[in-house]
């Protein structure tokens, strides 16, 4: 499922108008683990709901907090044009964004969408990467209209080995990014990966 999501992620680029049609379907790749598409970013625990701030009475939070059923005048606001955000919706705004760093953190150098250049800067293809850090590395490539799975990539510490269709990519992180050599039926071809 994975696979076929980078590949439509790789897809919504356009392709040239005068490029042909694909003729040859792309061969399905099993993922290495099964993919759980989270329907909430963040889960909030059984026992989430706070107390009622101290001062809040619950009359007053009703009429500050009543539905509109008529025009409301600018005088009717008192200086504040929007109600702040309750307790509640603060905490589980908190939370998506904890979940959001604690997810990027464990995503590895290569997770993302790349820019297979060569040494002049031209664009020889596009690369979309899952790096989950700690296991197997996965992605599509798409080249002019054509688009296909990764089927082998490997990752150790600054390196990293793809097989794309043009030939092996092994690549070196670097400080400025991530360099390498493309081996191909054409010979080597040095690269760089460029968001």
């Amino acid at each position: 499922m994975l696979i076929a999501a980078a590949l439509l992620m790789i897809q919504s680029t356009p392709a040239p108008q005068d490029a042909p049609a694909a003729t040859t379907p792309v061969p399905y790749a099993a993922p290495s683990e099964l993919y759980r598409l989270e329907a909430m970013p963040f889960t909030p625990p059984a026992n989430f709901a706070p107390v009622a701030p101290q001062g809040d009475a619950v009359a007053e939070s009703a009429a500050l907090r009543r539905r509109l059923d008529s025009a409301v005048t600018v005088d009717d606001y008192r200086r504040s044009y929007e109600q702040p955000p309750s307790p509640l919706a603060q905490a589980y705004d908190q939370g998506v964004a904890n979940a959001e760093i604690s997810a990027d953190s464990r995503m590895g150098a290569l997770d993302g969408r790349w820019r297979l250049l060569d040494q002049d800067g031209t664009e020889l293809m596009r690369i979309l990467l899952r790096d989950p850090g700690d296991r197997p590395v996965e992605g599509a490539w798409r080249k002019d209209w054509r688009v296909g799975p990764i089927p082998a990539a490997t990752k150790s510490g600054v390196e990293a080995v793809l097989t794309l269709p043009d030939g092996v990519l092994t690549l070196r992180r670097t400080a400025d990014g991530w360099r390498g050599v493309l081996k191909g039926p054409d010979g080597e071809k040095t690269v760089t990966l460029s968001r």
